[in-house]
């Protein structure tokens, strides 16, 4: 079927009645933009938990030392899988509840002994060392705050950041994730959660960086809004032109990891992540239809959806389904 021309116009009518349903929905009570670790937020909790238990790095081996008896005893009763982290994704078993599950995922008692573990260093000291981190492991935000030697929520932020640069497969998250959602009192009571149009400067800027045209439904998109804010959902942003970038600039290895099942060789983030695990809106140039609209993905790294046919497709989607 042929993909639906999709007009300024259309946005224009869309994104006012999703600015009307979300702003009348939205709880700011009810999200928080924590830190901290949670036991249901590790992906692949077995290559963290197995290179803990070998202090198989200088990181990994500072980390076990500063556990407490109990933890260590835990770890060291863990039996990791003998694969690599490439091998994991293909290698999914069904458990108890009836879905599937990376194989030797750690029990509960060891995962709860973690997440509390690791929330305790958090809180600090740094635990960046040149030992512990090679150069090209951290993002230049992360560099940023080492050298401000930060204290309070922004140190345990950092050594968020950091535990995510070490251990991104295991952790589900990327150290780029932390970018504000701009969701504040005062956007909240001006009563529009987008933003002014991208311009048409703007627009080029972003082509000329793919070095390909936008998608019709995407480009009027930002033609009417240069990002949206998403308050209450699991992705709560839609980035702006000049912060849209290439999937594989920080998830290199999740490409990797998932290029059996999907192609996101070439893929392009559109949205900020959700916080607790890679969930992100992504377009991928490798599809394309009849009139030029690109796939375009709710990517989940638990669950692989099925893609949609275009970006437009995609936002009405989210919007009825409410995830």
């Amino acid at each position: 079927m042929q993909e639906k021309y999709v007009t300024t116009s259309d946005w224009e009518s869309f994104l006012d009645e999703w600015n009307r349903e979300l702003l009348s929905s939205y709880d700011p009570q009810e999200t928080s933009y924590s830190s901290l670790f949670r036991v249901e937020g590790f992906l692949y909790a077995s290559t963290l938990c197995g290179k803990l238990k070998n202090g198989s790095d200088p990181l990994s081996s500072y980390l076990l030392s500063q556990f407490g008896f109990s933890t260590r005893r835990l770890l060291e009763q863990y039996t990791p899988p003998n694969l690599s982290d490439s091998e994991l994704a293909k290698n999914w078993v069904a458990n108890a509840s009836g879905g599937s599950s990376p194989p030797n995922n750690p029990d509960p008692t060891l995962l709860k002994a973690l997440v509390e573990e690791l929330n305790r260093l958090l809180q600090g000291p740094l635990i960046y060392s040149d030992e512990r981190f090679s150069a090209g492991q951290l993002s230049d935000k992360a560099k940023s705050l080492i050298e401000k030697n930060p204290s309070g929520e922004s140190l345990v932020r950092l050594n968020r950041m950091l535990i995510d640069a070490a251990y991104p497969l295991a952790t589900g998250r990327n150290h780029d994730h932390l970018v504000d959602t701009d969701i504040s009192s005062e956007v909240i009571a001006s009563g529009w959660l987008g933003y002014p149009g991208a311009t048409d400067d703007q627009i080029a800027d972003l082509e000329a960086r793919l070095g390909q045209s936008l998608p019709p439904s995407y480009r009027a998109f930002l033609e009417v809004s240069n990002g949206f804010r998403q308050p209450g959902m699991r992705v709560e942003r839609l980035l702006s032109a000049d912060e849209v970038d290439w999937f594989r600039e920080g998830h290199q290895g999740t490409i990797d990891i998932l290029k059996e099942f999907v192609d996101l060789s070439n893929a392009v983030k559109i949205s900020i992540q959700d916080l607790d695990r890679l969930v992100i809106y992504l377009l991928n140039p490798n599809v394309v239809t009849a009139n030029g609209e690109w796939e375009a993905l709710y990517f989940d790294c638990d669950s692989l959806s099925n893609p949609y046919p275009s970006f437009w497709r995609l936002m009405h989607a989210i919007k009825e389904r409410g995830f």
